[in-house]
């Protein structure tokens, strides 16, 4: 759940400014429409960086003979989602480091330990507590639920539950690709692929319900992390709303916060990715403009 909440955001925004955009392929807008859920999967699904150039050639060269049924939409509205991830990620994760930095600090990992183990920053938890607050208006608008933030008595049973169900599929996934005779050998394997489960949602349930005025201040208001007046933000709510703000434009509106640059930066990789799907740039253009060999920090 690390971020998932703002990657969720930045998404669901993404998708308001491309279905207004100028600019952004018919396709595109089709596959928005009809597989959102595809995207909000792609949002919060990391590694996109190595893959998304092979997907979007292979999605371009058969989406004219595309039919129901051969997942053509769905993969290529869930490569829009990977790009929607990796924007949020080169915007937010250098953030985190700037305004936290006793977490990432090398003397805290060592005494830490393992980032998974310790879970999530602080100021990544207040930010998707300010998204889920701004942006989702607290649950009002969906798709996240009102009670995802509500950490009840009895969550801890079900955390267990669910986790060792979420678990035993991934350890069946893994026995069907491992390709390894070896019983032994594939189970070292497989433990080395062990999802942790490092997340307390009771911390991200407090900063949502039981906020430190320090944190909201340093975490969200000192760093500018999200600022309403914003063009391309107010732009994102007035659609939201039902009622585009016709001041601004969404191929060029802009903002200062940090969210808002988020924002952009994944509207500037839809339209690269729309122009690479329009054959109007090649694959090298469309790398460099997808920040394709640049790293998050």
């Amino acid at each position: 759940m690390s971020e998932h909440i703002t990657h969720e955001a930045i998404a669901q925004d993404c998708i308001r400014l491309a279905l207004h955009s100028r600019k952004i392929c018919e396709a595109f807008k089709i596959c928005l429409k009809k597989h959102p859920d595809c995207a909000r999967l792609g949002s919060f699904t990391s590694g996109g960086d190595p893959n998304t150039v092979a997907l979007l050639r292979d999605c371009r060269e058969r989406w004219p003979n595309r039919k129901d049924g051969d997942l053509v939409e769905e993969k290529l509205t869930f490569v829009l989602g990977w790009r929607f991830h990796n924007a949020a990620d080169r915007e937010f994760k250098p953030v985190y480091r700037e305004v936290e930095p006793e977490y990432f600090s090398k003397e805290t990992k060592e005494t830490g330990g393992d980032d998974d183990l310790r879970g999530p920053c602080e100021s990544s938890i207040y930010h998707d507590a300010a998204t889920f607050r701004e942006v989702f208006q607290s649950g009002k608008t969906g798709p996240l639920p009102p009670e995802v933030l509500a950490y009840s008595l009895h969550a801890d049973q079900i955390e267990s539950l669910f986790g060792g169900l979420i678990q035993r599929s991934l350890f069946a996934l893994q026995n069907s690709t491992l390709r390894e005779e070896n019983p032994a050998k594939r189970l070292g394997l497989s433990t080395r692929r062990h999802q942790r489960f490092g997340v307390d949602l009771r911390r991200y349930s407090n900063a949502y319900y039981k906020p430190e005025p320090n944190k909201i201040r340093r975490f969200t208001i000192d760093s500018n992390f999200y600022d309403r007046k914003d063009p391309i933000i107010a732009l994102a709510r007035s659609i939201q709303r039902g009622a585009p703000d016709k001041r601004f434009d969404a191929d060029t509106a802009t903002g200062q916060s940090y969210y808002a640059q988020a924002l952009r930066k994944a509207h500037m990789y839809l339209l690269a990715a729309s122009e690479y799907f329009e054959r109007r740039i090649v694959e090298k253009e469309l790398g460099e403009r997808l920040d394709l060999a640049t790293k998050h920090i």
